[in-house]
């Protein structure tokens, strides 16, 4: 099974269940998945807070880039 670590409270969760739920948001290029709502919403509010971390995401068995493999273009 596939699964995710929630960015906001490093949750791991099971990709399909938070598909199913609608508790997954598309930003970047990458797919972030979220435990529950009140996650997903913090997410959406205040995303550098969660995805500046040197481990913002992690996902096993689901050919999502890992973090060293994002190029990131700052200005």
């Amino acid at each position: 099974m596939r699964t995710a670590i929630d960015p906001v409270c490093e949750q791991e969760v099971l990709t399909w269940w938070s598909t199913v739920r609608g508790l997954y948001l598309d930003m970047a290029g990458n797919r972030f998945f979220f435990c529950s709502r009140d996650c997903q919403r913090k997410f959406e509010n205040h995303p550098a807070a969660y995805t500046m971390a040197e481990d913002y995401w992690r996902a096993s068995d689901d050919g999502m880039p890992q973090p060293e493999e994002i190029e990131t273009e700052w200005s």
